[in-house]
């Protein structure tokens, strides 16, 4: 399900691998990032940094 990308976005070489492109009702495409978590409950706040970047 996850694929590796590269390519330039404005001037800035960029790679990486992600885990889902879809197309909204509008026809825009989406990129879905899917955290897998072993806990039932929400990431702390310093992990959401960690994924946002991501």
């Amino acid at each position: 399900r996850e694929f590796p990308v590269f390519g330039v976005q404005e001037g800035v070489f960029v790679v990486g691998v992600i885990d889902e492109l879809v197309y909204n009702q509008k026809g825009e495409l989406v990129l879905n990032e899917l955290k897998t978590r072993k806990q039932n409950s929400l990431p702390s706040s310093a992990q959401d940094k960690v994924n946002c970047f991501q």
